[in-house]
This record gives structure tokens, C-alpha cells and sequence, in this order.
């Protein structure tokens, strides 16, 4: 039989809450590194101990490794087991300013040439494709040797076979579950599809020279140099309209900005103007945001590149920051005290987010929990609080109690006071017995007797017995929490007690 005696015992159940709590968020999750030194080059081997040269897209490989596009050393490398590995790409000489050289050449792995890839995504047999970008191609690597899978090589706009199809700096790739592949066609503004048999054709956008911002029918809609795709569970795509600061959504044959807010262009450009802002969907802001990754749960986690932040939309709309302070540096530890400078990529897989920090020339990894995320086991969420002229209003597992002649109220000493009849037919208890000498209240639940003793917090209203609340959702295994702006009583199960 579980037995409150006293207040002090209902003291002892917060402070031990207040410890858990204090034992969880010490375990917080944090942001590290997982490969590079931060000094800029190229260099294999151990991950910590590795080097890349702003490295820009990710992609999870077959196998679990992580793949990393190193846009300026022109090659693409993996990560797995600890260590990094090059497993496409060569080059043997530098620009003028001291970039490795691009190149365009297909044939062996070690051999392969490539010109600032920026993305990449693996289909269901595990061939890997890369936006080549400074070639304007999309590129293959399948049994050790690198292809040309569509384009020409030439800055252009065409559709239909990929050997013959044009695109102007092709960046973001998504891909779905039947291996069609998206492309962010940055500066022809259009998002691309290309079929698994090589067919290439516009999925969304007016092919245009400067970029515009318009909804509607996806064949009539503007973007402003797309950044980044990804297709949700349902086969939605998303764009991350770079240049126009928000997230689009293209479902049905209709395109609808999903996420930001639409603000002037800025002086002198054809962008509009960037901000830093969480939030409902439709007042957050972005800052150029280059990459995205969405999860089964329909979380959308945002590279904000020149927020120097980690973003993540609900599938409310919510928009929050999870880690990163909106300063460039570099910066590990705790999410909110986190610097990243420009990243460019975001991957989650398996209770991880993966992040391409591209001017700290890093990779960096985040724990994630989703429940946490979505607010799962956040005590308000599913709960719509409004305004009432009701002294308290309480709710019980996201349930809002509904009191008809006998209210709750609060007492002089500042306690929440409930009628206990009502509340103990609200958890299916009832009440055995009542001592006014000792204060001390018996009730039954599942055959078990459970006893109240509190006389300061047992009074007598018009003839009903009323209890502080505290004392009575302890008994019964609930955390109490108090919405001063709504005078709200929230009780949600302990998790000991779940």
C-alpha cells in the first residue's frame, strides 16, 4: 500500500523529481565533432585526424557509413568504423588559390575527376549519384567506377533523355523510395526529376534566369535558386528555396511556401531578406538555409547556413532552433552554447543528425531524441490552453476536466484546492474514508487503498470534501505543473509510474 503520512512526504516526491529531472538534462544531448581536425586539406585515415576542404553534402550509405561530398578537394569520402576514407575522386594539381583542381572525367574511382560535387544520394542497390556542379552533371559511382548519369557538361536547360538533358548548377538531390531521383537546378530555378531509366523532366518551377517567388500549379510556379530537396514518407517533396528564405512543398501538382516568412528583397539582389526568427511556420525566418533532412516522423531539420544554426520544423509548423547561437565560430558541447560556421548539411539516421560544417571544414554530430523533439513528452503538448473566467482549470492526461457545481479553487495559502469525489471518479478511485481529526483521507483504486494525511490541505466546502491537489496526484503517481498565464493545473503520469 502506497501512504502519503504527511506534507513532507509529498516534499520528498518533488525533490526526488527535481533530482531525475537534474540526472536527465545533465545527459543532455551534445554536438561534436566526428571528422576533421578543422584545418583545411586533404588527408585520409583516422576521422578526428582526417582533412576536408569545405566539405558540403551528406548522404548515408548502405552499409551505415556516412558519405561526405568534400566539395573543394573534388572528391567524394566516407566515413565508417572511425575512419575516412576517399572513395571516389582524384586530382593532382591546384588553382590559383590553392584549391585542388576540378576536372571532368569518368572511368576507375581513383581516377574520376569531378568539379565542386555538392550532394549526394544512394538508391535502393546502392549506387551512389553526386550533383557534379561545377560540371553541371549528375554523376554515378557503382562497382568502382564513376559514370555520367545525366547531362552534358554544358550549363544549359533540356529535358528528356538524360545522355542529352541540360542543367545549370545542379546542387540538392533527394530520392524516393522507387529510386526517382530530385534535383535542386539552382540557377535554372526549376526542381528536376530523372527516372530510374535516365528520363529527365521538370517537376516544378518556370525555368528562369532570375529567381521569383509565386505558389500555385507546379508548372507556373517561381523559386529563387533552390538549394536542397527531400521527399517525405507520403512522397512529398520540399524545396528549400534558398533564395527566397523559405520551405516550399510541392504535393498534388500544387507548390505552397510550408515554412518562413516572405520579407523584401534585398538592396541591390533578387533574394529576399534573410532573419533569424523561431516559431510559428509562417513568421519563422532562414538565413539561406542550404540543406535539409526529413525523418519518418515528418520532422524537417534545416542546415540555416547563414544563421550559423540547426533549425527543425515540426509537423505542426513549429519552428525551433536546436542547436548552434547564430555566431560563426566552432564550438561543442551543449546545443544552445554550439558554433558552426556555414553549414551546409544535415543527415539524421538513427538517433543521430549528421552536420557538414563546411567553413570550420568539419563533420559534426548531434544526439537526437525525436520524442523530445516533437514535444512528446512535453506535459503541454496536445493540450490547447485558452483563457477563462474560471478561478483554475485542470487537466488529466491531456484531458480537461470538466467541473459543473462544485469548482476548484484557490485557497488563502495559495494551494490549489479540488473537490475530491470528483477527482477521485476522474482516475476511477473512490473515497473509503475520511478521519477530520487527523486529516487523514483513505481511497481506493485497483483493490489497493492509498492514504492522505494533510490537514492543512483538507477543507470543507458547502458540504464537499475538498484536497490540495499536490498531495493527492503524488499519491497517484502524477507530475504537477502550474500555467500561471492560465491558472492551469497540468497532471501527466510520472514516467516511473508509466
Amino acid at each position: 500500500m502506497v501512504q502519503i503520512k504527511n506534507t513532507k512526504k509529498a516534499v520528498a516526491l518533488v525533490i526526488s523529481a527535481l533530482i531525475i529531472f537534474t540526472l536527465v538534462h545533465a545527459g543532455d544531448k551534445l554536438v561534436y565533432d566526428m571528422a576533421g581536425t578543422g584545418e583545411m586539406g586533404f588527408k585520409d585515415g583516422t576521422a578526428l585526424k582526417a582533412t576536408f576542404t569545405l566539405p558540403y553534402g551528406l548522404a548515408l550509405d548502405v552499409d551505415g557509413g556516412i558519405i561526405v561530398v568534400d566539395s573543394y578537394s573534388n572528391r567524394i569520402r566516407k566515413l565508417k568504423d572511425g575512419e575516412a576514407a576517399t572513395i571516389a575522386g582524384f586530382t593532382d594539381s591546384k588553382d590559383l588559390y590553392g584549391f585542388t583542381r576540378g576536372g571532368f572525367r569518368d572511368g576507375k574511382t581513383d581516377e574520376a575527376r569531378f568539379n565542386n560535387p555538392r550532394d549526394a544520394v544512394v538508391d535502393s542497390k546502392g549506387n551512389i549519384f553526386i550533383s557534379d556542379t561545377g560540371n553541371h552533371v549528375i554523376r554515378k559511382i557503382s562497382e568502382g567506377k564513376v559514370y555520367t548519369f545525366a547531362g552534358t557538361g554544358n550549363a544549359g536547360y533540356k529535358n528528356g533523355k538524360a545522355s542529352t538533358a541540360e542543367f545549370n548548377t545542379p546542387t540538392g538531390l533527394a530520392i524516393d523510395k522507387d529510386d526517382n531521383i530530385y534535383i535542386a537546378d539552382t540557377l535554372n530555378n526549376v526542381i528536376r526529376k530523372i527516372t530510374p531509366d535516365g528520363t529527365v523532366s521538370n517537376l516544378a518551377g518556370v525555368k528562369t534566369s532570375v529567381g521569383k517567388l509565386r505558389n500555385g500549379r507546379s508548372s507556373l510556379a517561381y523559386f529563387n535558386e533552390p538549394g536542397d530537396v527531400a521527399v517525405d514518407a507520403d512522397g512529398n517533396i520540399y524545396v528549400l528555396d534558398t533564395g527566397n528564405q523559405v520551405i516550399r512543398k510541392i504535393s498534388a501538382g500544387r507548390v505552397i511556401t510550408f515554412s518562413g516568412s516572405i520579407q523584401p528583397k534585398l538592396e541591390g539582389t533578387d533574394y529576399l531578406e534573410g532573419g533569424f526568427e523561431d516559431g510559428r511556420s509562417a513568421a519563422a525566418r532562414y538565413n539561406f538555409p542550404k540543406g535539409m533532412s526529413i525523418t519518418a516522423e515528418g520532422l524537417i531539420f534545416v542546415a540555416d547556413t547563414y544563421n550559423n544554426a540547426i533549425r527543425v520544423v515540426k509537423p505542426n509548423g513549429e519552428v525551433l532552433t536546436i542547436a548552434g547561437t547564430g555566431t560563426a565560430g566552432r564550438q561543442n558541447g551543449k546545443p544552445e552554447d554550439s558554433m558552426f560556421n556555414c553549414p551546409t548539411s544535415v543527415l539524421y539516421s538513427e538517433g543521430s543528425l549528421y552536420i557538414a560544417d563546411m567553413y570550420n571544414n568539419l563533420v559534426r554530430k548531434m544526439e537526437i531524441d525525436i520524442d523530445d523533439v516533437l514535444g512528446v513528452n512535453d506535459p503541454l503538448s496536445g493540450i490547447e490552453l485558452k483563457s477563462t473566467n474560471a478561478p483554475v482549470q485542470l487537466w488529466i492526461d491531456k484531458n480537461r476536466l470538466d467541473f459543473e457545481a462544485y469548482k476548484p479553487y484557490i485557497s488563502p495559502q495559495g494551494k490549489t484546492m479540488v473537490p475530491l469525489d470528483y477527482m477521485c471518479s476522474s482516475i476511477g478511485a473512490k473515497v473509503k474514508s475520511y478521519d477530520a481529526a487527523a486529516g487523514s483521507i483513505t481511497i481506493s483504486k485497483d483493490n489497493k487503498d492509498y492514504m492522505i494525511v494533510d490537514q492543512s490541505g483538507v477543507s470543507i466546502e458547502n458540504e464537499v470534501l475538498y484536497v490540495h491537489i499536490r498531495p493527492f496526484a503524488y499519491c497517484f503517481g502524477y507530475d504537477v505543473l502550474w500555467v500561471q498565464d492560465y491558472k492551469a493545473v497540468i497532471l501527466t503520469k510520472a514516467d516511473s509510474f508509466k
